[in-house]
């Protein structure tokens, strides 16, 4: 599993009903797009999630909550 920080996902690319791969902008500007594929993906965009998703159809009825936030144990530190 690999972690990239500092990226903002822009578009997600659909082939067969699968996310194929994700354009992102990242670096500390946000001016280098990068092209990440993988087997899965987890969509955890926050607020944001329900835009992405509306991209491929998948209509998802999430609303920004002041206060909100997901907690997590990890038996390693995770990189950033």
């Amino acid at each position: 599993m690999r972690f990239h920080a500092h990226c903002a996902v822009e578009k997600l690319s659909v082939r067969e009903n699968r996310v194929e791969a994700i354009h992102a902008s990242c670096g500390p500007a946000g001016g280098e797009t990068t092209l990440f594929s993988a087997a899965c993906y987890v969509l955890a965009a926050g607020c944001w999630s329900s835009g992405l998703a509306a991209q491929i159809g998948l209509p998802l009825s999430m609303q920004p909550c002041r206060g909100q936030m997901m907690e997590f144990e990890s038996p390693r530190e995770i990189p950033m």
